[in-house]
């Protein structure tokens, strides 16, 4: 390939940007509610399940003297876990 060649430069800006496209879809917040449907459990399983920390997709948080939580869960960590879980269910056949 030519050193100085514009499609090498294109290329290589769609390669990055699809690379930042990624990482901003890792990072893209889902809700307890969305989150707790693609695993089908219910929303009270899933709170309880992170706030034990049993359930890495992302974390929970409990401001001073509050009584509720937040929930902060990430696409990425969502969508790891739940390959992680169907690899699980396929080795197990």
């Amino acid at each position: 390939m030519e050193k100085n060649n514009p499609l090498n430069h294109q290329i290589r800006t769609v390669r990055e940007n699809n690379r930042i496209n990624d990482d901003v879809t890792r990072l893209e917040r889902v809700s307890a509610r969305q989150a707790a449907k693609e695993l089908n459990m219910d929303i009270e399983t899933l709170h309880w399940q992170m706030q034990k920390g049993k359930l890495p997709i992302g974390f929970v948080k409990k401001k001073d003297k509050a009584t509720r939580h937040s929930y902060y869960i990430y696409r990425g960590a969502l969508d790891e876990y739940k390959r992680k879980l169907a690899g699980g269910m396929w080795d197990k056949q």
